[in-house]
C-alpha cells in the first residue's frame, strides 16, 4: 500500500491490515500506549522479524544431529 502525506497515526492505524499470523499477534500483544511513533513501530517490527535473527533452538534440533561416522 502506497501513501503520500499521511501522518503517523494514519500508518498506525492501516499497518495492522498488512500482518498475518504471528505477526498479527505480536501486534496485537503490543502493550497500550508503547508505541511512540511510527518510527517506533517500525523498529520494533524489525527487530522482532528480521530474517538474520537467530532461529532459537529446540529439542527437535537434537534428533537432526548425526551420530558417528
Amino acid at each position: 500500500m502506497y501513501m503520500q502525506d499521511v501522518d503517523d497515526a494514519a500508518y498506525y492505524r492501516y499497518f495492522p491490515a498488512t500482518l498475518k499470523g504471528v505477526a498479527q499477534s505480536w501486534f496485537n500483544g503490543l502493550p497500550p500506549g508503547s508505541i511512540t511513533c511510527f518510527q517506533d513501530l517500525t523498529d520494533r517490527f524489525v527487530s522482532q522479524f528480521i530474517a538474520s535473527q537467530k532461529e532459537m533452538r529446540t529439542s527437535i534440533h537434537l534428533s537432526k544431529i548425526k551420530h558417528g561416522p
